[in-house]
């Protein structure tokens, strides 16, 4: 199984045993223990959440917490090509997790906090 493939795994675990919570997640949601254990997150926990699954299949992930700004937080994972990709864990019941850097441009806080956001462009992960 390729680093692609634990990654939809992983994603797709996520989709179907955790809820999100939308737009004003409680604190406790955003924790990594709450995910499992309440079945429910906010993208701090999802992204955790993701981060951990991935880290037990030796797939190389990365948590992004725009924590100036407080609005998002996502992954960032190494696929099996060597490019790093950019994973939305909180749009659960997607397709699929991976989404071009673009879908992020509102949520950086370009003045205090600072991310290159060169990650490849989905579209270019050959299956």
């Amino acid at each position: 199984m390729d680093a692609y493939d634990k990654v939809m795994l992983a994603y797709n675990f996520l989709c179907e045993h955790i809820s999100p919570e939308g737009d004003a997640p409680s604190v406790i949601s955003q924790s990594f223990s709450a995910t499992f254990i309440e079945k429910k997150a906010g993208c701090c926990g999802l992204t955790q959440a993701m981060q951990f699954l991935l880290k037990l299949v030796d797939v190389e992930c990365y948590v992004v917490d725009n924590i100036p700004k407080g609005s998002h937080a996502w992954n960032i994972v190494r696929l099996d090509d060597g490019n790093l990709y950019n994973v939305e864990v909180s749009i659960i019941g997607n397709p699929t997790p991976f989404v071009s850097a673009d879908y992020y441009a509102d949520s950086i806080d370009k003045e205090h906090f600072y991310i290159d956001l060169t990650c490849s462009d989905p579209a270019n992960i050959k299956r």
